[in-house]
């Protein structure tokens, strides 16, 4: 009979129905305490329904009775991972490690661990290590891609992002990630290309939604970029980032108030948010709420910022002090968003392009170069 109820509860488990399940385990270990394979089992959908305290609470239950169970360990190391207590995760994962070494699936989620914390050459190294042995492995290449991207090495990231999706096309993650590394090229096109790819695969993907929408915005396809970002915000209600977006546009459309009062909600939270602070910045001289606009991306600087937001805030400072002709100041912030840009600049490819562009355009060429036969003193403005 009991054995009956276990085999009813995996059934559940097996089809999604997890609220039956749950309950079929938990009266199933009223009856057998000890028994292990049912608490691992509770631990599995706490941790696939989100609650992974109480997924912790199971898997150590469950190690306390089978102190190398290999699966528990995973489980466990996975839940202490989503509650980001990545040093405990990395401990427990190197013991499972112990018992299977070289599973790429731990040496994954080790890396992973490694990005969370910021080793990024540690990471780098790791997963190297699995492509030597796994040279397919998509997740791996997607990790290398996003090392290469938080390191600003764009092509090289868009390169792993490419081999991620040449061994695994249907990853929603890596479709919005190389969305986001084109953009950064300018390459807007391509990159709404892989945006909707991403959400036609993941329907509910908010910030594939919002990057797609930034991108309409950047080609000025306002239409195009509310309705993304109102299907972002369908789904997350309360995503700032994407509320902020929403603003840029009516901000872009010529219409600051209703910028304002789409970020004014975001401005009185507790917490500050970036994307906010800038929206407000290039709306305030418009609306007349400079000196409350500063004071925010001031306290927003306070913060602890990625170099990349702080130099975006440093540079709309800058832009609004200059208008507001206090041009000292102004200068500074362009100093610093400068000075935390990543420095590109290669000077002896740079010296080989000017002396090619001097030995194709000497002064022969300019002597015999075509010239306009048609001679005129109206003016010609050039769009490009």
């Amino acid at each position: 009979m009991q054995n009956k109820i276990k085999q009813q509860a995996l059934k559940c488990f097996n089809t999604g129905k997890l609220k039956k399940a749950r309950s079929l385990y938990e009266a199933f270990l009223k009856q057998n305490p000890q028994d292990p394979e049912s608490l691992y089992m509770l631990g599995a959908i706490y941790g696939q329904v989100g609650n992974y305290v109480r997924a912790s609470q199971y898997f150590s239950k469950t190690l306390e009775i089978q102190p190398g169970a290999f699966v528990a360990l995973c489980g466990l190391a996975a839940a202490d991972k989503h509650l980001g207590n990545y040093e405990d995760a990395l401990h427990i994962f190197e013991k499972a490690l112990k018992l299977q070494p070289g599973n790429t699936d731990i040496l994954l989620e080790i890396a992973s661990i490694y990005l969370h914390q910021s080793k990024l050459d540690d990471a780098e190294a790791l997963l190297h290590k699995i492509l030597e042995s796994n040279p397919e492995c998509s997740e791996a290449h997607h990790g290398l891609g996003e090392i290469y991207h938080s390191k600003r090495k764009i092509d090289t990231a868009i390169l792993y992002y490419q081999q991620a999706l040449k061994y695994d096309n249907k990853r929603a993650t890596t479709h919005n990630k190389l969305g986001m590394a084109l953009d950064t090229k300018g390459l807007h096109m391509e990159a709404i290309e892989h945006f909707k790819t991403a959400v036609s695969i993941k329907q509910d993907f908010v910030e594939a939604h919002k990057n797609l929408g930034m991108n309409y915005l950047t080609i000025g396809e306002f239409t195009d970029a509310l309705n993304a970002f109102n299907r972002a915000i369908k789904i997350n209600p309360g995503h700032v980032d994407t509320i902020a977006c929403l603003a840029s546009v009516y901000e872009r459309m010529g219409e600051p108030e209703k910028a304002y009062n789409t970020i004014k909600p975001c401005l009185k939270k507790a917490g500050k948010n970036t994307k906010v602070g800038q929206v407000f910045l290039s709306i305030s001289k418009s609306i007349d709420k400079c000196d409350e606009a500063i004071t925010y991306a001031n306290s927003l600087l306070e913060q602890g910022l990625r170099d990349i937001a702080k130099e975006s805030l440093h540079y709309e400072l800058g832009m609004l002090l200059n208008k507001l002709g206090e041009y000292d100041t102004a200068f500074s912030h362009f100093k610093s968003a400068n000075e935390l840009r990543p420095d590109n600049f290669r000077p002896a490819e740079h010296t080989a392009y000017m002396d090619a562009i001097k030995r194709v355009f000497n002064w022969q060429f300019m002597q015999n170069a075509p010239k306009a036969s048609y001679l005129t003193e109206t003016p010609i403005f050039i769009v490009g």
